[in-house]
């Protein structure tokens, strides 16, 4: 679309008329394509991702600061994705900027030690409810209620 805008030399009242799209769509669409054409200064070689759609980026667009000029706000969405990228990546366990710091073999030996420390209840198999030459609960107390 952005292609076809400047090609035409339309205004975007026009290409919105021409697409059947209203004004504001067209807007939205032209924005996000020159987003995606926006290279940071400073050659630090952040570009959009490839996957980021129209709403998405939207979404970000909309948590900048409305008085910023366009590119100032362009800074601010790459900012917002590139943290919202870091995010997915600490949940998942893949990022390199956060230490992992790996708990389980501390934890293992912490309570280990503190389950070697307290005595195990013994009981014998005959004991237990249930256990073979042991009668169950039910049962010893119908045979004494038969008794009285």
């Amino acid at each position: 679309m952005a292609l076809l805008f400047l090609q035409s030399g339309w205004t975007q009242e026009e290409l919105a008329k021409k697409e059947g799209m209203s004004q504001s769509a067209v807007d939205r669409r032209l924005r996000f394509g020159r987003f995606l054409n926006y290279t940071p200064s400073g050659g630090n070689g952040n570009m959009p991702p490839k996957s980021l759609t129209e709403r998405r980026f939207r979404s970000f667009w909309d948590k900048t600061d409305k008085d910023d000029g366009e590119r100032a706000r362009f800074r601010a969405v790459m900012q917002l994705i590139e943290e919202a990228d870091e995010a997915v990546r600490v949940r998942r366990g893949l990022s390199t900027s956060h230490a992992t710091i790996n708990l389980g073999e501390p934890i293992k030996k912490h309570f280990a030690d503190m389950a070697s420390g307290i005595p195990k209840i013994q009981s014998s198999p005959s004991s237990r409810p249930g256990s073979p030459g042991t009668p169950h609960p039910v049962q010893v107390d119908a045979a004494a209620r038969a008794t009285d």
